[in-house]
């Protein structure tokens, strides 16, 4: 059966000489550091809760906080929580409030912080707070669990990636840290594509639009994979600058797109992708990684290799 709490805040804003003045709650971004609500970090320890906790709990709170203008506000949280212990609230819910209680920020900055590995299941972030922007600041290593057996998945969903955010605007995901996927661990159990039929929605509402991807470096990934549902999702304005390394497939850059519903304004800039010698006989081992694209629109800027022949 599920679980439900009920969190009832109240806070007493202004002093006396200002009690009868509305009092605006936007203030300098907040940084919640994940080790500062329990997190340990040591590559070994599932830490996942914390990271919801964060999430779900705090930052929903300041959401809420940032749009009201009161001297006395009581909020309502009432949610479902499965995937928090009691024993996990009981710890981290009074320090947590009090943070929040100090906080009146509207872009909140969730930090996994250098030095340290953080053991994480799969995660699903939704868009149900809407802050005027979210940060995840990722020094750190984000780990998954090398056994894929070892996946535990949230309520209603497939274990089928590492880190979802649903509904979520305004986000901005940076930071000089690691993305560990535990990667080659899944290569010897993907599923072959002769055996399902693939079939998309024509004419769907769904779009990804204005989204930039800056500053990243690849270690032997898969490729640098745009779309899979070719027609029910429009795709625009998206830029991919300054990346860097390594490709364990070819084609490295695989960029899909549906006749009745292209992708448009696509833009590389300082794109440069190495084939990955792996040794497992696919032909990839010591040659140059290729391209693919299909119904795309867009440019390429400086330094882009391999070269797509579909961007002017």
């Amino acid at each position: 059966m599920a679980k439900y709490f009920l969190l009832l805040l109240v806070l007493i804003l202004g002093t006396a000489a200002t009690s009868t003045q509305s009092r605006s709650l936007r203030s300098c971004n907040q940084v919640y550091n994940m080790i500062d609500y329990g997190a340990v970090g040591d590559g070994d320890t599932d830490d996942t809760q914390v990271l919801l906790f964060i999430y779900f709990v705090l930052i929903t709170i300041i959401c809420h906080l940032k749009t009201l203008n009161s001297s006395i506000i009581i909020i309502l949280v009432f949610h479902k929580y499965d995937f928090l212990s009691q024993a996990f609230k009981d710890a981290y819910m009074e320090g947590s409030l009090k943070d929040v209680c100090k906080s009146s920020s509207c872009s909140p900055i969730i930090r996994v912080p250098s030095g340290k590995s953080f053991l994480l299941q799969p995660l699903t972030f939704n868009g149900e707070c809407k802050p005027d922007q979210i940060i995840f600041q990722i020094d750190g290593t984000m780990k998954a669990p090398s056994d894929p057996s070892d996946w535990k998945c949230q309520e209603h969903r497939y274990c089928k990636q590492r880190i979802a955010f649903d509904e979520v605007d305004n986000l901005m995901i940076r930071g000089s840290g690691t993305v560990d996927g535990q990667g080659s661990t899944w290569w010897e159990r993907r599923p072959s594509c002769k055996d399902h039929k693939h079939r998309d929605k024509r004419g769907g509402k769904g779009f990804a639009r204005n989204v930039v991807f800056e500053n990243i470096r690849f270690f032997n990934k898969f490729y640098l994979l745009i779309l899979l549902q070719s027609s029910a999702v429009k795709i625009s304005n998206i830029r991919f600058e300054n990346i860097y390394g390594t490709s364990h497939r070819k084609p490295a850059v695989h960029i899909a797109c549906g006749k009745s519903v292209p992708c448009t304004d696509i833009e590389l800039s300082n794109v440069h992708l190495e084939a990955a010698g792996d040794g497992d006989g696919d032909g990839d081992d010591g040659d140059e990684p290729s391209t693919y694209c299909a119904n795309v629109q867009g440019h390429a800027m400086g330094h882009v290799f391999p070269p797509l022949t579909c961007l002017s």
